[in-house]
């Protein structure tokens, strides 16, 4: 049945879509195709169900921003709304002349005791 295949294939991706640590060139060839396939058998389970933004960026762009930055979790909307509540709760810590270097001061602070965040 189409539809459990890509209920398989989804269930596949979740890990490396979550996953914050850098993965393999191997691993990255395994969501690509699973991503893919997904969306191939979403679209054969269901007749009026087209290819979404979101789909899109699933297979062609999440792929290529794996392949240059070894990780997706790192960088998704949950990890950033996390990372800006952890930089408001400490910004006056982490004052400079500018935004920019505050977010830097941040960054560095959190790198050195390994807060959330500190692997960006």
């Amino acid at each position: 049945m189409p539809y459990r295949r890509a209920c398989g294939d989804w269930q596949a991706l979740l890990p490396t879509l979550n996953r914050s640590v850098a993965i393999s060139t191997h691993d990255a060839d395994e969501f690509e195709g699973r991503a893919v396939s997904f969306v191939d058998w979403l679209r054969a389970s269901f007749d009026w169900v087209s290819v979404t933004p979101k789909m899109h960026v699933l297979v062609f762009h999440s792929v290529a921003f794996l392949r240059r930055f070894g990780s997706l979790g790192r960088y998704s909307e949950q990890a950033l709304e996390a990372l800006h509540g952890w930089f408001n709760q400490e910004a006056a810590l982490h004052t400079a002349g500018t935004f920019l270097g505050s977010c830097g001061e941040f960054v560095k602070a959190s790198a050195m005791r390994r807060a959330p965040g500190g692997d960006l």
